[in-house]
């Protein structure tokens, strides 16, 4: 009886391999597509560093204000992670889903984060209590927003929602003005300029600089980071 040979084996080469030649494994979002490179990197790499400057500014803030700077810190720091876990943490896996709706669902808590640490110094307590209150109402519709339509495209809900949530930033204009140090109010306005560009960028999917590596949401995502870093700066300034 003739043996029959068996087929020839094929040894698959992965990036990991280090053969040459072998082009890198492309990520992909939630929708199967392919996504740049560092999609959700800039978020990722700010974490540390933000947590170690966070510690440290709520244990030098004097007991009064604390509760304030760590409302920041904190709701900024949850934001980033959110945002590693869904674009950097939870690809192809059943987490991605629930990742999505946290991701979406902690841009309008970080937002309401930021005005705890603004209202309270800049407005007599009556005035901060009321203006809270509805800052964190809105976080609170827009959570339930973000769980209920994760289907949906982000660049629709930075439309509608988002810019609801970020345009509440304007109410705290003249109380900036009016009691806030120059300083202080140059940087937290500044930073709430970089906050609009950039869902502006991200709604329009503009500055697609280099689709494969660094596109428009990346570019959302860096003015995001600017926008935490001069809104800290502005804070630091009025606690001080």
């Amino acid at each position: 009886m003739t043996a029959i040979a068996a087929p020839p084996t094929h040894r698959v080469i992965t990036p990991a391999a280090g053969a040459a030649g072998v082009t890198p494994r492309r990520r992909h979002g939630i929708d199967g597509r392919p996504v740049p490179a560092l999609r959700g990197r800039l978020h990722e790499a700010a974490i540390g560093p933000w947590l170690l400057i966070g510690a440290r500014w709520i244990a030098a803030t004097p007991s009064p204000d604390r509760a304030a700077v760590a409302a920041f810190v904190v709701t900024t720091a949850a934001m980033f992670t959110a945002s590693a876990a869904y674009h950097c943490w939870t690809e192809a896996s059943p987490r991605q889903v629930v990742a999505r709706r946290w991701d979406h669902a902690m841009i309008h808590v970080a937002i309401a984060g930021t005005h705890t640490a603004v209202w309270p110094f800049v407005a007599p307590p009556a005035v901060a209590a009321c203006a809270l209150g509805g800052v964190w109402l809105v976080a609170a519709v827009g959570i339930v927003h973000a769980h209920r339509h994760v289907g949906r495209e982000l660049t629709a809900q930075v439309d509608t929602h988002f810019v609801i949530s970020a345009a509440g930033g304007a109410t705290v204009l003249p109380w900036l003005v009016a009691g806030a140090p120059l300083a202080s109010m140059i940087l937290i306005v500044a930073g709430g300029i970089a906050y609009v560009i950039g869902a502006l960028v991200l709604a329009r999917r503009a500055l697609d600089l280099a689709p494969g590596v660094f596109g428009y949401h990346e570019s959302w995502h860096l003015f995001v980071v600017v926008g935490v870093a001069l809104h800290a700066a502005g804070i630091a300034v009025l606690t001080a």
